[in-house]
């Protein structure tokens, strides 16, 4: 009896249970932190909100640039025309003439700075030509549909051309200036490059403001259209001495501006600007036949003689 109970009281001797369970415990488990820099940014209205309001002053300073530059570009063109100085041009036309004026600068200067990196002046050439017939025939598209041009074979080469000859001149100039000034560190070279650069802007400001009457008016340009004029009474239009088909309606004439209070309009056959309030007219009548709308100084045209 007794050797039965030290077995029973004997550790050694009590059958082994490998299937006791391990103690609970209450310790926290450390979380494993989330890799924020993965999840796709959340944007929120108040987030855009915030944005735009931080972007705001940069808008207002481009938009101020870009009227700045579109009032000089108008009125340089312009006053090829009058020396009525015309400040109430509507000021979407300014806004829109910079944005256009910048579009194409920067079509010129960016692939100047990246061509300007090449150190061989033959493949700098290469590249310009390139790049201005790869940007040459798109704006002749858009000029040919717009101002509704010839489709032959041979005007199209010429107008392509044009262009492209116009491209290269500024593209290669400005990579060969850009690559004068930075490549070099004679003082005496620097400062010839920035008076090239000097006249090469001077070039550039006078060859929009010339090519500035043909750009389309959707793309910020200041196309000149045909139209003719439909007036309220015929003796306004007897006052003027314009070209008259009808006692209020006159023939094709020159639509240069809209004013913000009236219409800027050219007569080629006087060569004289008028200013003609909206209120006098009563319709416009939009025509595609040939007129020459050129400035004074460049037409052809000649004033009208008196007849005895």
């Amino acid at each position: 009896m007794l050797s039965e109970m030290s077995k029973m009281t004997d550790p050694e001797q009590q059958p082994q249970d490998n299937n006791i369970p391990l103690p609970f415990t209450t310790e926290p488990v450390a979380e494993v932190p989330i890799q924020s820099e993965n999840l796709p940014p959340q944007w929120t209205i108040s987030k855009l909100s915030d944005l735009f309001l931080k972007g705001l002053p940069a808008i207002a300073g481009l938009t101020a640039i870009f009227a700045v530059l579109g009032y000089v570009i108008v009125n340089l063109s312009l006053g090829f025309y009058t020396d009525i100085q015309p400040f109430s041009v509507v000021l979407n036309q300014y806004i829109a003439t910079g944005i256009a004026v910048f579009i194409l600068m920067s079509m010129i200067v960016v692939p100047a700075w990246f061509f300007s990196r090449r150190p061989s002046r033959l493949s700098r050439i290469g590249l310009s030509l390139i790049m201005a017939l790869s940007e040459a025939f798109p704006l002749h598209v858009v000029f040919s549909i717009y101002n509704r041009g010839s489709r032959d074979l041979e005007n199209i080469l010429l107008e392509v051309g044009m262009w492209t000859i116009i491209f290269v001149f500024f593209i290669a100039s400005g990579s060969e200036l850009i690559n004068m000034a930075t490549n070099n560190r004679d003082l005496v070279t620097k400062l010839f490059a920035g008076t090239l650069g000097t006249l090469f802007i001077v070039l550039y400001i006078l060859g929009i403001v010339a090519i500035y009457p043909i750009l389309p008016r959707s793309l910020g340009g200041g196309y000149i259209g045909k139209v003719k004029l439909i007036f309220e009474g015929a003796d306004l239009a007897r006052s003027l001495n314009l070209p008259m088909v009808s006692d209020k309606e006159t023939d094709e004439i020159c639509l240069l501006a809209e004013l913000t209070d009236g219409y800027l309009i050219y007569d080629p056959s006087q060569t004289q600007a008028f200013v003609i309030k909206y209120d006098l007219v009563v319709a416009i009548r939009d025509t595609w036949e040939p007129l020459d709308c050129s400035a004074p100084f460049f037409s052809s045209s000649t004033l009208p003689t008196a007849t005895p």
